[in-house]
């Protein structure tokens, strides 16, 4: 999970195989399974291994997760 900046919003990126569809709240009930409520991410976002960020020396972009996390969590539930 990475901590957003917007307050103490707990969010989270799950990265998929092609094709696989996973919902929000599936991993939301599954994460409460074994962590505290305050550590359940409110903001989920899936993306396939080919949508993820990287940077120009071919890591991964945590600024870019972290910007698109934000965008997430303002838009209404």
């Amino acid at each position: 999970p990475a901590r957003i900046a917007a307050g103490s919003v707990v969010g989270a990126v799950v990265v998929v195989q092609p094709g696989v569809r996973l919902e929000p709240e599936e991993l939301r009930r599954h994460a409460a399974k074994t962590l505290s409520s305050y550590k359940v991410p409110r903001v989920i976002m899936t993306l396939e291994t080919h949508q993820t960020p990287i940077t120009s020396s071919g890591k991964l972009d945590r600024r870019n997760l972290i910007a698109r996390l934000q965008e997430l969590a303002k838009t209404p539930a």
